[in-house]
């Protein structure tokens, strides 16, 4: 018996993020096929290769009257596509991935199903989503119903992301380590990543707090005007506070491993992510967070424990924050941090999302 296909829409030209990095974590456990539908610049630079399929640029997070257009026109191919064969499922990722399994709904397709990733500002559209997909919506946390205004919470579904646990070696450091202390951070260089709040909180710290600490960024600069004009006010900023040597900017790396290997604790200061998978990444190799309470997996996080948590946007509880992890630096054994993934394996939520995918299907 074929095993159903399932095609994701993201429609990214950068092989980067978390909502992709999701996708190849479930497509590890082998339950379905994954197809992935990417702008025709994308190009595959991780080891674990998916089947693309390549299709004229749309803007993927941005929803206006062309975006509208150009997604019914995509919805149309996609809908001949799919409807025909039974074991084609649709589902969308990205704002147009959305938008698009909301017609293909309104076309009549059954096999259509979405995923909301962030805490978006455009609260009506995506109010708009679940009223019209009902079931068919998915929430990667239970925290974004009442952030969306929801309150009947049969109208969708919530399914984490995942994490592919791997047997991996973990030493066992003593965090009471020489200077400087290595704080990681990953993600694009845009402003809902929160890196300027990080660079305002390096700023508060004193000569001799700030000597102690050196930040090291993986993540690439969006390639739009306001990813690069936000990446220089950046420069600007640390230049203006005399941070330059404290802070490392590197393009995005794939072998995350290396990465982890290279920092004493992730730093998640994002104001609208509403689930952190580097969060899951970090513990698995014994890493603690410094994360913002308003991200789902901060409820993983215990202070002194595997991290510190601090107000979302707060710069001067952010501030604190590294404060303690540079003068309190006592955690449980990072060989124990791997407990609090338990609930996210992608084979458990593989199995959760079968679950739905079946559905779709009867």
């Amino acid at each position: 018996m074929s095993k159903l296909t399932v095609i994701h829409f993201v429609g990214y030209e950068s092989d980067e993020g978390g909502i992709i990095k999701q996708i190849r974590n479930l497509n590890k456990i082998n339950s379905f096929n994954s197809c992935l539908i990417v702008s025709k610049n994308f190009k595959q630079k991780s080891k674990e290769q998916l089947k693309l399929l390549k299709c004229n640029k749309i803007d993927a997070e941005k929803i206006n009257l062309s975006t509208g257009i150009r997604s019914i026109i995509f919805a149309l191919t996609v809908y001949k596509r799919i409807k025909n064969n039974p074991k084609l499922i649709f589902h969308g990722h990205s704002r147009t991935g959305i938008l698009i399994a909301l017609i293909l709904k309104l076309f009549g397709l059954k096999r259509s199903v979405a995923t909301v990733h962030v805490l978006g500002r455009q609260k009506w559209f995506y109010k708009l989503v679940v009223y019209f997909m009902k079931y068919r919506i998915n929430f990667v946390s239970a925290w974004m119903g009442e952030y969306y205004g929801i309150k009947n919470k049969n109208y969708y579904s919530v399914v984490p992301n995942s994490i592919f646990i791997e047997e991996i070696a973990i030493d066992n450091p003593s965090f009471d380590h020489e200077p400087p202390i290595v704080i990681g951070g990953i993600g694009e260089i845009a402003h809902h990543k929160g890196w300027h709040l990080l660079v305002e909180a390096i700023g508060n710290l004193s000569a001799s707090e700030k000597s102690k600490i050196r930040i090291n960024h993986i993540g690439s600069v969006p390639n739009k005007n306001n990813g690069k004009y936000y990446y220089q006010s950046l420069k600007k900023r640390i230049l203006e506070l005399n941070l330059n040597e404290h802070f490392t900017w590197n393009n995005y790396q794939y072998d995350i491993a290396i990465f982890f290997k290279k920092i004493d604790v992730l730093i998640v200061p994002s104001v609208s992510d509403s689930f952190s998978i580097v969060t899951l990444e970090s513990l698995s190799y014994g890493k603690p967070v410094i994360i913002s309470d308003k991200i789902f997996t901060s409820t993983l996080i215990e202070d002194n424990k595997n991290g510190f948590i601090f107000s979302n946007g707060d710069i001067k509880d952010l501030t604190e924050a590294l404060r303690k992890f540079i003068y309190h630096p006592i955690f449980a054994s990072p060989k124990d941090f791997r407990k609090y993934l338990t609930p996210y394996s992608s084979e458990k939520i593989s199995i959760e999302w079968h679950k739905i995918y079946q559905k779709l299907l009867n």
